[in-house]
């Protein structure tokens, strides 16, 4: 079995969990945590298959990848040489930046 690789977020990424949490919370105190609780999981179960999702290049950045967790979307990176994966940021889905 191969070993879990550590789960790191960058400063925008923990804002934007904060953000989309505090937004949520507004209409539904009930729904914003199963949300988060939602992120949190899909995230964390990227320590063991950090390859699943495909790559999704960006200008400067050809080696980001992309996680659905509808309707949002986990934009993060494989830090092979620290075993770790680094969350950059998480969107709307129907945002585009």
């Amino acid at each position: 079995m191969s070993k879990a690789y550590r789960v790191l977020y960058s400063f925008e990424a923990a804002e934007d969990l904060r953000q989309i949490h505090a937004y949520i919370e507004q209409l539904s105190p009930q729904d914003a945590a199963g949300m988060f609780r939602r992120l949190l999981s899909a995230i964390d179960n990227l320590s063991l298959l950090p390859y699943r999702y495909p790559l999704r290049p960006v200008p400067g950045r050809p080696d980001v990848r992309s996680m659905p967790v509808r309707p949002y979307r986990v934009v993060y990176e494989v830090l092979e040489r620290l075993q770790a994966v680094r969350v950059l940021t998480v969107r709307h889905g129907s945002r585009r930046s």
